[in-house]
């Protein structure tokens, strides 16, 4: 028994050192300074700069279709994340009201889906759109530079699979993949498992770490949000935004102001609730964290940031329920509430679900649905119906190795 406390100690610390390795190495590429450095292999590949031409500003980057090894990848998205470049900051300009942040993977239809609804918005030019990317891919990246109604930023989470193939915090080669597996050698992972006996899966656990990551990207580290402390709202590429949500936001903002100065939190809508007749100037006000269209500012990032050991030791490979979570460790009186509102003004058309094979989800019946709402949109004002919702205690595991624990935590001081 002893001998095997041992190698469990072992293990833990191989792993703590590795992922101190990682950070390490990524933190030294932040601090360098590379002023020599303005493209990636810029001679080699083909460049989409048609429609970059017409709207990127300096400072510039080669963007190509792909990349041939991960060390070019790793490469560009070190670049693209330190320059940060601006699409479209001469067609406009004047004050940022809004900060929309969209959580990137491969679905490009359903990107395209939310660029429209974004696009048929009403001075949606008075926003910063940042696209966060965990995948380099040229059709989701055609998608996002032929964007031109209002600035752009590409972001891109440095540590996803894509750039660690074949080790953490990618599937790592020497890590067992099924609890039930009898490996020839021993793999340490097989005594870090989650509350129900799971062992980590990559690509679940990748979703978590790239909300947290562009989180604290945002901001810590954007360059021209410095001096912002307004709303940033948090979307993923299968939502779908009402025409008026920048509306709404402003009208909850302004509710919240003078009714409800507990609220930390603004939420576009709760998920499979469609009664605008009934409900399109209503918002619940209660102690909850919906995940739909979530924003905040930067006075409760910095109180949510304290927290952040129990973010990410949470054993919940869900970055929703996680923030749920961190919370209900906020010792404030009266607790933290949420505004949201009653009749959805954003939802999901990605029915597929995040983790979905399928090449296709038609996207159409739940577009439609908007389509039908026009007349119940625009409201003048807002009435609250409070509910006492607890806060969920449970979890839904898939968060146990505590590689990931620690990768989490040294985002938090990058």
């Amino acid at each position: 028994m002893l001998c095997s406390k041992y190698k469990i100690f072992a293990a833990l610390s191989l792993y703590i050192c590795a992922v101190t390795v990682l950070l390490l190495k990524f933190s030294r590429m932040e601090n360098t300074t590379r002023n020599e450095v303005t493209t990636v292999q810029g001679q080699v590949y083909v460049q989409n700069t048609t429609e970059q031409e017409q709207h990127t500003e300096y400072p510039a980057i080669s963007v190509p279709d792909f990349f041939e090894t991960v060390e070019e990848l790793s490469e560009f998205i070190y670049l693209t994340n330190t320059q940060q470049p601006v699409l479209n900051q001469k067609l406009h300009k004047g004050a940022i009201e809004l900060v929309i942040v969209v959580q990137v993977h491969n679905r490009s239809l359903y990107l395209q889906e939310l660029v429209n609804s974004l696009a048929a918005t009403p001075s949606i030019n008075t926003t910063l759109l940042i696209f966060s990317h965990d995948l380099f891919e040229a059709t989701t990246n055609v998608v996002v530079r032929n964007v031109s109604f209002t600035r752009v930023v590409q972001i891109f989470y440095p540590f996803s699979i894509q750039t660690h193939p074949r080790e953490f915090p990618g599937p790592d080669l020497n890590d067992c993949q099924d609890r039930d597996e009898h490996p020839a050698r021993p793999c340490p992972n097989l005594h870090f498992t989650d509350t129900f006996g799971n062992l980590r899966n990559a690509s679940c656990v990748q979703i978590k770490h790239h909300w947290w990551w562009k989180a604290n990207f945002v901001f810590e580290k954007m360059k021209m949000l410095r001096e912002y402390n307004g709303l940033v709202l948090f979307l993923e590429e299968d939502h779908y935004v009402a025409p008026d949500f920048l509306h709404s936001l402003k009208l909850m903002q302004r509710f919240a102001k003078y009714s409800y100065p507990h609220c930390w939190l603004f939420a576009l809508g709760i998920h499979n609730r469609i009664n605008y007749h009934m409900l399109a100037d209503y918002v619940y006000v209660q102690n909850s964290v919906e995940n739909l269209g979530l924003a905040f500012n930067r006075t409760i990032w910095q109180r949510v940031s304290r927290f952040s050991e129990h973010f990410c030791k949470f054993d919940d490979y869900n970055w929703d329920w996680s923030l749920r979570h961190v919370i209900m460790q906020v010792p404030d009186e009266p607790r933290p509430v949420s505004m949201i509102m009653a009749a959805p003004r954003a939802f999901h058309i990605g029915s597929c679900g995040a983790h979905s094979t399928d090449d296709y989800c038609d996207p159409n019946e739940a577009i439609l649905k908007f389509k039908n709402a026009q007349m119940d949109l625009f409201p003048k004002s807002l009435y609250a119906l409070e509910q006492d919702t607890l806060l969920a205690t449970s979890y839904n595991g898939g968060w146990g190795d505590p590689r990931d624990h620690a990768l989490c935590m040294g985002m938090s001081r990058l």
